[in-house]
């Protein structure tokens, strides 16, 4: 399963960074005009907020979720292990 996880994290983050480019395209393609559009910038923010997302989801795919926890957290794991 842990493989699974790291192997769907690489994936998502390969994805984000065709997402990416595409992004940057777009942006630098763009007329002159279309840069001052109002529609074409928030389409812009939206696109990077999903690309944040996107890489959160990845790098969470791939450390599985976790963050550090507090010691008395692992103190209650350890004693339910034990029992």
């Amino acid at each position: 399963m842990r493989m699974l996880n790291i192997a769907s994290g690489v994936a998502v983050l390969l994805v984000t960074l065709a997402y990416t480019h595409l992004l940057h395209h777009f942006y630098t393609n763009a007329a002159a005009d279309d840069v001052h559009n109002p529609l074409f910038v928030t389409g812009m923010c939206v696109g990077i907020v999903v690309g944040i997302f996107a890489v959160t989801g990845g790098v969470l795919l791939i450390r599985r979720g976790r963050g550090k926890q507090p010691a008395e957290s692992l103190r209650e794991q350890t004693k339910e292990r034990a029992q």
